[in-house]
């Protein structure tokens, strides 16, 4: 059976059935939204802080560091936590939909040699 790549894509497998828009919808909440989240928190984490950090210009340069530091750090927490649950929101849409394709394919040939073996025993 030959693997049709347009599967993949989710609205064609939705248009196919071989997921339903409610499972497409949780697989999207699920993964999908969370890393949509993270990206998100970047941009207005660096301008808080960037904010406290003019606001409070009297701040030695151990204090500098260590905000700067602390910036860094959840800025690179917040990048892999969304770039992880993004490939996990693909890869696992992918293989539910490579499964269900697979069980489509075996169920059909199951059903095309049935029918076959009626149409033997009737002629």
């Amino acid at each position: 059976m030959v693997f049709d790549s347009g599967f993949l894509e989710p609205e064609y497998a939705i248009g196919q059935r071989l997921i339903s828009r409610d499972e497409f919808n949780h697989f999207r909440n699920t993964y999908l939204a969370q890393s949509e989240l993270s990206l998100g928190l970047i941009l207005p984490l660096l301008l808080i802080v960037f904010a406290v950090t003019i606001r409070q210009s009297n701040l030695s340069g151990w204090e500098m560091c260590w905000i700067s530091t602390s910036i860094v750090i959840a800025t690179c927490v917040l990048f892999v936590l969304a770039m992880e649950r993004h490939q996990k929101y693909l890869i696992e849409l992918k293989l539910l939909l490579v499964g269900r394709w697979e069980k489509q394919g075996v169920d059909g040939k199951v059903i095309a040699k049935q029918k076959a073996g009626e149409a033997a025993s009737e002629g």
